[in-house]
């Protein structure tokens, strides 16, 4: 039997603002990724079995602690999330997840994006961090 064809998309940012809040991340085009109508459009139907995340955060406002998550998103919709561990400071910090191949799946021509976001409330503060997600596929 054939091996099954995979493919692994990249999306990273350097978020120096703060990220209190959802942002989207950049292809690695460098062109930001949201919307629905933007992102990347899969060439043939598939799977979605896979997320890595890994954040470097640089500053963290005041004394907050908390947890991240890397939302995976088709047509505009979340269908993947991604949870860290409590991140209390700065430093590196990875995670990833896995499923099953067919566990969510996207046809031909529908769009993936990555939005990334504080995962706890009251609201973790980060307020400069690097960031870099893949996501894994198989067809």
């Amino acid at each position: 039997m054939p091996a099954t064809p995979r493919a692994i998309v990249y999306f990273g940012e350097r978020q120096t603002n703060g990220a209190q809040y959802r942002f989207y991340l950049q292809s690695s085009g460098k062109v930001v990724l949201s919307g629905g109508d933007l992102g990347y459009t899969m060439p043939r139907s598939g799977s979605i079995i896979g997320v890595a995340t890994a954040v470097n955060v640089l500053w963290v406002y005041g004394n907050s602690a908390g947890k991240v998550e890397a939302e995976v998103r088709k047509n505009n919709s979340e269908v993947f999330t991604s949870v860290s561990d409590t991140i209390d400071g700065g430093g590196l910090h990875q995670w990833n997840d896995t499923q099953s191949s067919g566990t969510e799946t996207f046809s031909a021509g529908d769009t993936i994006d990555v939005s990334i976001a504080p995962n706890t409330s009251p609201i973790f503060n980060i307020r400069s961090a690097s960031v870099a997600v893949i996501v894994e596929f198989d067809s």
